[in-house]
C-alpha cells in the first residue's frame, strides 16, 4: 500500500477513536504513524495484528471509544475481516462497495461497525471532509429502459460532477444517497440548486431531492440522512431541491426517537383520533399555516365550519396556536406526529 493510503487509514481511525492510542508500523516494527491516548484509561484493552500482510496495526482502545463490556474477540473478528483480506482493495469507482459503505454510514448507532474508517480508507474517502448529505427519490417507472442510479452515476461521473471525495450510492431502486463535498468558495444552497437543475433533464417531474444538514463528524451522517429524507417529502416549486433547514419542525420529528414522541404526543393524538372531523381540520390548518380560507377550500367545507372546529380544537387540546408561540410549536409537532403515524399504518 502507498504511504498516502496508510496515512488515510490512520487518519480515519484516529477520528473514529479520538481517545485511543493507535500505532501503525512496517513489518520491521518501525513506527510510521502513531498517536497516544488523549485520556489514558485503566479500563482499556489492546489489539495487534497484521495489516495487508506488510504492516502492523496496534490499537489500545479506551472505554470512552469502545464499550469495555463488549467482547474483544468480536472486535478482532471485525478488524480481521476487513483489513486482512488479500482481495484487491475496491476503489472509488466500485459502486457495490460504495453502497455497502453508505449503508453502514447511515445505519443506527447500535448497528454501525466501528471499522467504517477502514472501509472509507479502502474507498479513498476522507471522513474528515465536511459534506452535505442529499437524498434523491426517483420513481422506478422514471427510467423504463435503464436503472435510475446507473444513468445518474454515469452522467455525473462523465461530467465531472462527482469528485473523488463524494459519496454516491444507491440505497434502494428508488433512493440515491449523495454526500457531496462543496467546492471551496461555493454557497452550498446555490451550488446544490445549480447541480440539481443541471441534471433535471434526467429526472421525471415526480423526482425529489432532499438536502440534509452539513456533516462534520462520522456520527452525524445518520442524522443528516434522516433530515434529507424528511425534506424529500416536501417538494419545492420550480424543480428546486428541498432543504431540511426550511423544515425545522419536520426535522425534529424525524430525529426524535419514537418512544419520546409517543410519550409526549400519543395521548393528545388519541383525543383527536375519536373525532375524525377535528383531526382532518387540524391537519389542514397546519398544512396551510393556520389559514382558515385555504383549509376550508382543501376540506371542501364552509369557512365558518373551519372556524367553529378550530374553536373546538383549542378547547379539546387546551392550546391557542394563534396567540401563543409555544402552543403553535406543539400544534405543529402534534400534526406532524399524526401524519407520520398514519403513514406508518399505511406502510408508506
Amino acid at each position: 500500500m502507498t504511504s498516502d493510503s496508510l496515512f488515510l487509514i490512520f487518519h480515519n481511525l484516529q477520528s473514529a477513536f479520538p481517545n485511543s492510542a493507535i500505532a501503525l508500523s512496517d513489518r520491521k516494527g518501525t513506527p510510521l504513524f502513531y498517536c497516544n491516548a488523549r485520556h489514558p484509561s485503566s479500563m482499556s484493552y489492546s489489539l495487534e495484528f497484521s495489516l495487508f500482510s506488510d504492516h502492523n496495526l496496534r490499537m489500545t482502545f479506551s472505554s470512552e471509544d469502545f464499550p469495555i463490556s463488549s467482547v474483544p474477540e468480536r472486535m478482532v473478528h471485525a478488524l480481521l475481516s476487513l483489513v486482512e483480506s488479500h482481495s484487491p482493495i475496491p476503489g472509488p469507482g466500485d459502486a457495490d462497495s460504495m453502497t455497502r459503505f453508505a449503508q453502514r454510514l447511515i445505519a443506527p448507532q447500535e448497528k454501525r461497525e466501528n471499522l467504517i474508517p477502514v472501509m472509507a480508507a479502502n474507498l479513498g474517502i476522507d471522513l474528515n471532509i465536511s459534506r452535505i448529505v442529499c437524498v434523491l427519490q426517483v420513481p422506478q417507472n422514471a427510467f423504463p429502459s435503464d436503472n435510475a442510479f446507473a444513468l445518474l452515476r454515469k452522467n455525473l461521473i462523465t461530467r465531472g460532477a462527482v469528485s473523488q471525495q463524494d459519496i454516491l450510492a444507491s440505497l434502494t431502486p428508488e433512493l440515491v444517497l449523495y454526500a457531496c463535498a462543496i467546492p471551496n468558495g461555493k454557497d452550498p444552497r446555490k451550488w446544490l440548486t445549480y447541480w440539481f437543475q443541471s441534471f433535471s433533464r434526467l429526472f421525471s417531474p415526480s423526482t425529489r431531492m432532499g438536502v440534509g444538514y452539513p456533516v462534520r463528524q462520522l456520527k452525524e451522517y445518520r442524522a443528516a440522512f434522516l433530515t434529507a429524507l424528511c425534506a424529500c417529502k416536501f417538494p419545492s416549486p420550480f424543480s428546486l431541491p428541498s432543504f431540511a433547514v426550511d423544515y425545522p419542525a419536520e426535522s425534529i420529528i424525524a430525529l426524535t426517537p419514537q418512544p419520546i414522541l409517543e410519550h409526549f404526543l400519543e395521548e393528545t393524538a388519541k383525543k383527536l383520533a375519536h373525532t375524525p372531523n377535528l383531526a382532518a381540520t387540524a391537519l389542514a390548518l397546519n398544512r396551510y399555516d393556520l389559514n382558515v380560507s385555504a383549509a376550508a377550500t382543501a376540506l371542501h367545507i364552509h369557512k365558518n365550519t373551519v372556524v367553529f372546529r378550530f374553536q373546538q380544537l383549542k378547547k379539546l387540546l387546551n392550546m391557542d396556536p394563534v396567540h401563543c408561540d409555544h402552543d403553535r410549536f406543539r400544534f405543529i409537532l402534534l400534526c406532524l406526529y399524526m401524519e407520520t403515524s398514519e403513514k406508518k399504518k399505511e406502510g408508506v
